[in-house]
């Protein structure tokens, strides 16, 4: 969903032999919340744990964001209708970093679970992909 873009949500699923996973992340937290009553990232300060369901706000998402064509925040990363943006991911272990044009948007620690499948998605909006690719972490 444009200014959107970095969000995380946890979505409930189900194991392949159809026991529930609940999905949990933690947070460095903003005090402020979106009109929902989720939070927005901080990368510092207060954390807080999110299990089962909701969403992590990128760090500067706009607080007057709406679900509408071409909605833009005045601190949007994403590029203008048009152009393709570059979001990378980034899973090492139990933590997760958002990345949208080279600009770090959102990170979250502790996550469970940590491997699964990858769900690539726009919540009820239409979503196109140029490329896709998946890379092996480099060893430590």
């Amino acid at each position: 969903m444009q200014g959107a873009t970095g969000d995380f949500l946890l979505i409930r699923g189900t194991n392949s032999d159809g026991s529930p996973i609940a999905p949990r992340v933690t947070v460095a937290v903003q005090p402020e919340r979106d009109a929902e009553g989720w939070p927005f990232v901080a990368f510092t300060g207060h954390r807080e744990t999110i299990e089962r369901w909701g969403r992590v706000n990128w760090l500067n998402k706009s607080r007057q964001w709406r679900d509408e064509f071409d909605f833009r925040g005045a601190r949007d990363v994403e590029k203008p209708r048009g152009q393709w943006n570059e979001l990378i991911c980034i899973c090492e272990n139990d933590h997760i970093t958002a990345q949208l044009n080279g600009v770090i948007v959102n990170e979250a620690h502790g996550v469970f679970p940590r491997r699964g499948k990858i769900l690539l998605q726009c919540e009820g909006s239409e979503i196109y992909f140029r490329r896709v690719a998946l890379e092996p972490m480099a060893r430590r």
